[in-house]
C-alpha cells in the first residue's frame, strides 16, 4: 500500500439534523439544563455512533464553543466578571469531554478547528490517528441550523471498508451532504482539498 493511501472501515454512522427531548431524558437535569445545541447534537451524535471499544475520541467544528465564548465576552464587558459555567463550557473540547462525563468513560479525546476544513480534516486525523478504534464527530452551525456527523471508525474491520488518498488536488470547500452521501451510501468517492476517500 501506497503511503499516502489508508485503509479504514466504519461501522457505526449518525447525522443528528434535529435533537429529540427524549434522547436527552437519561442526562442529569442539572446537566441538561447548561449543555447548549451545540453540546446537545454533538452528544446524541457520539452516543449514537459510540461502542465500548472505542479508544479516542476526535472532535472538530468550524467555530467551536464561539457563540458561549461571545457570550462570555459580552458579560464580562457588562459585569466586569464572568460565570464559571459558562467559562468552563467555552473551550473548543468541552462536548467530547461532557460527552465522556456523561457516559463515564475515561478515554483521550482531541479537538480539532481548520475553519471550513474542519470535517475533512476530522476524518483525516481519525483515519491517521495511533489510535485502532476512534470516535469521530464534527457539529458546528450550517446555513443556520446544528447538525452533528459522527463515524465509528476502526482499522480492524468489521464495517463498511473505504480508502483514503492524500492529494486530491481538488478546491472545493467541504460539504456535510456529500459526507452524508458517502457515508450513507448514495455516492462511491469522495473528494476534499486534501484527499479522495473511495467505498470499496
Amino acid at each position: 500500500m501506497k503511503e499516502n493511501i489508508f485503509t479504514f472501515y466504519v461501522n457505526k454512522f449518525a447525522l443528528i439534523k434535529e435533537v429529540k427531548k427524549e434522547e436527552l431524558s437519561s442526562i442529569p437535569m442539572l446537566i441538561r439544563r447548561r449543555m447548549n445545541d451545540f453540546d446537545k447534537f454533538g452528544y446524541i451524535a457520539m452516543k449514537n455512533a459510540y461502542e465500548e471499544n472505542i479508544q479516542n475520541i476526535i472532535f472538530s467544528s468550524l467555530d467551536g464553543q464561539a457563540e458561549r465564548l461571545n457570550e462570555l465576552i459580552f458579560q464580562y464587558g457588562r459585569e466586569n466578571s464572568v460565570s464559571p459555567a459558562l467559562f468552563s463550557g467555552s473551550v473548543h473540547n468541552y462536548t467530547p469531554g461532557l460527552f465522556l462525563f456523561i457516559e463515564k468513560k475515561s478515554i483521550p479525546y482531541n479537538s480539532i478547528s481548520s475553519f471550513s476544513n474542519a470535517l475533512s480534516f476530522g476524518l483525516l486525523s481519525s483515519v491517521i490517528s495511533s489510535y485502532d478504534e476512534v470516535l469521530y464527530c464534527f457539529t458546528d452551525k450550517i446555513d443556520g441550523s446544528y447538525v452533528s456527523f459522527a463515524l465509528n471508525i476502526s482499522k480492524n474491520g468489521g464495517g463498511k471498508k473505504y480508502i483514503l488518498e492524500l492529494n486530491s488536488n481538488e478546491t472545493k470547500e467541504d460539504n456535510i451532504e456529500e459526507f452524508q452521501a458517502f457515508f450513507g451510501g448514495k455516492i462511491n468517492v469522495l473528494y476534499t482539498k486534501m484527499y479522495k476517500a473511495c467505498k470499496l
